[in-house]
């Protein structure tokens, strides 16, 4: 990853790289100079050493604080308990340096709920994720449960606390409703 990450920087921003690493080898190649000063570019990454990587190359950090996959092949282990998030989120900052200022941060949001009662949401989330408990379930921002109000207050508070901006959910459909909510807050402020 840390190899995709550098070249594309580099082609994003318009120059020509020649490179020849242990995954990738480029004789010489250049694309056309983007219309727009600098094309952001995500990282979605896991584990210090890509934290560290990607604090100096990404313009957006994507977290999604999972670890290792189950027995099943499908499922990951996860790391969502607030106290988890507070550390990562510091260690990144740290790497990041003077570089913090300008970068976003991203949740890829695993689940939307829609639900009149966020508690049993977050109860049958816990009881579907190892080791998720119910507090956590309720405050992660890798979880959207309840109504589209309690959804759109939850990610607020979690751009709060965390300074997370940009969540990204497999379902737009569920979501579409809460976009609406956090575009009318946004425009108050």
């Amino acid at each position: 990853m840390a190899e995709a990450v550098e070249i594309l920087r580099k082609l994003l921003d318009g120059e020509e790289v020649s490179f020849a690493g242990e995954h990738y080898r480029l004789p010489r190649v250049q694309t056309m100079r983007s219309r727009q000063d600098r094309v952001p570019l995500l990282v979605g990454v896991n584990g210090r050493q890509a934290l560290a990587h990607a604090a100096g190359h990404a313009d957006i950090i994507g977290f999604t604080m999972l670890g290792r996959t189950l027995e099943d092949g499908q499922r990951h282990e996860v790391r969502w308990q607030p106290d988890r998030l507070d550390a990562t989120i510091a260690y990144f900052r740290q790497q990041a340096g003077n570089r913090w200022p300008r970068l976003e941060l991203n949740a890829l949001v695993q689940a939307v709920v829609v639900s009149n009662d966020r508690r049993e949401a977050a109860q049958d989330a816990a009881a579907r994720v190892p080791a998720l408990r119910v507090d956590d379930a309720l405050v992660t921002p890798f979880l959207a449960l309840g109504t589209h109000d309690q959804i759109a207050e939850h990610l607020l508070a979690c751009r709060e606390q965390w300074g997370i901006s940009y969540f990204s959910v497999r379902d737009i459909a569920e979501f579409a409703p809460v976009i609406e909510r956090l575009r009318r807050v946004d425009a108050q402020l």
